[in-house]
């Protein structure tokens, strides 16, 4: 067996172990599960569920994603395209990943990334709502825009398109 995950067409070795081969070969931390404390779920949508968690007195978010032990190639593809292109992006308006974890329990991986202390664009407006009025100025609305547009050129800049871009996507890391 060689040592890459990618087979002739393309695609990741859906194999047990090929995405930890293929992450570690792109030099993506591969993190132990049981430093990170309590995790508790913040979010779930239709993929995945994201816990909040600390290790050392830091905050993270570990993303998993619904039955990942049981991706198809493609989806495994993605997954892995996705923690490479996260893990090369380095921009103030992109959430960090540190690594990638296995719950042990259920085997499945976990993205290990930034924590937005302040929660998402979605959350953040609805905060700002009082009886159907907003009351937020136009200079935080255009700089919110502005944030979300550098970002948005960082990732076009190194050809990665974010599949998903909606308001409970948007994290406000201030």
């Amino acid at each position: 067996m060689n040592s890459t995950s990618w087979d002739r067409d393309g695609f990741v070795d859906a194999r047990p172990g090929s995405l930890v081969r293929l992450v570690g070969q792109k030099n993506v931390k591969n993190l132990d599960f049981s430093e990170f404390t309590k995790p508790r779920p913040i979010g779930k949508g239709a993929t995945a569920t994201v816990y909040s968690t600390t290790s050392r007195r830091k905050n993270y978010a570990l993303k998993s994603l619904n039955n990942n032990l049981d991706m198809d190639k493609r989806k495994l593809k993605l997954l892995s395209q996705e923690i490479i292109n996260l893990n090369n992006a380095a921009h103030p308006n992109v959430i960090k990943l540190y690594g990638i974890s296995r719950e042990p329990k259920t085997g499945n991986f976990m993205l290990v990334l930034q924590y937005a202390n302040n929660g998402s664009l979605r959350n953040y407006l609805r905060s700002k709502c009082n009886d159907g009025i907003y009351t937020i100025s136009w200079n935080e609305i255009c700089s919110i825009a502005k944030g979300v547009i550098n970002g948005l050129m960082y990732l076009h800049g190194k050809g990665i398109v974010h599949r998903n871009l909606v308001s409970y996507e948007i994290f406000n890391l201030l």
